[in-house]
């Protein structure tokens, strides 16, 4: 009886601490939870924003909501205010993104006109093909401003799409330009002869943030089933001592294991 209330006691103490093991599981299995939510809803926003037809720059109102959504806008390039957005890669290759102020009628906005490759020999691109004077049509989509990263960068460049320290570097007063989205490119006319690579349509994927969520679910039952396992094997062998009339129950054999013992049997007679 005292091996009894010893055991109860070490018993309660695995308890405690496969329940504990089994919350933090929930916890780490809930944000997983959680971020995969996230990415499923900046999808779902993609797929319902990128196709749809242009709007002008003027309807641009809400940009959490409007984010990828296709606006047509009319105007000219501030072409000698230009900046090249750094460290910013294209199918494993380095590169650039150009960045030029865009003036219309109805107010001025940043708008990214694509990739450029780095240059073979320095920091900085071969060619670097900004828009001529003139008149163009854009159909470009809206893009979040990027946060400011605390880099350095030469003259003419940037570490991020960093809204309000772009116009900074620009000299571009903040109050005419937009400060909380800029575009990217799609469509272009008329067509330049040389330009920057366009933006492909972002892919996202809800990577394994599921099946990370269902592993540590997992993780917590098989802790308790291991507990409840130990528990049993552990009175199971005490009974097999200290009661002679308990009789342990056997595993039935599979039928490999019966052929491995026929076989050894065979062996033995030979």
């Amino acid at each position: 009886m005292n091996y009894l209330k010893a055991s109860y006691r070490r018993w309660l103490g695995w308890l405690a601490l496969a329940t504990l093991f089994a919350v933090a599981c929930a916890g780490l299995s809930n944000w997983q939870f959680a971020r995969r939510a996230q990415v499923v809803a900046v999808i779902d926003q993609l797929n319902a924003n990128y196709d749809r037809s242009p709007i002008s720059l003027a309807a641009v109102v809400s940009v959490e909501s409007q984010r990828w959504q296709p606006v047509a806008l009319t105007g000219h390039y501030l072409a000698d205010k230009s900046l090249l957005v750094r460290n910013r890669a294209r199918n494993g290759n380095p590169g650039f993104e150009q960045l030029v102020p865009f003036q219309t009628a109805s107010g001025m906005v940043f708008v990214d006109r694509g990739w450029i490759p780095t240059g073979q020999e320095q920091d900085s691109p071969d060619l670097n093909p900004l828009p001529t004077g003139g008149e163009y049509r854009l159909v470009a989509h809206v893009m979040l401003g990027e946060p400011r990263l605390d880099r350095s960068a030469p003259k003419g460049q940037i570490a991020s799409i960093n809204l309000y320290l772009a116009a900074h570097q620009l000299e571009l007063h903040p109050s005419t330009v937009a400060r909380n989205f800029y575009l990217a490119l799609s469509e272009e006319s008329p067509q330049a002869k040389l330009a920057p690579l366009k933006l492909p349509r972002p892919d996202y994927t809800e990577g394994n943030h599921l099946s990370y969520a269902l592993q540590w679910i997992a993780f917590a039952v098989m802790a308790f089933a291991a507990l409840v396992w130990a528990i049993r094997k552990e009175f199971n062998e005490y009974r097999a001592v200290n009661d002679p009339n308990y009789r342990p129950k056997r595993r039935n054999k599979s039928r490999s294991e019966k052929d491995a013992e026929t076989e050894d049997e065979i062996l033995d007679r030979i």
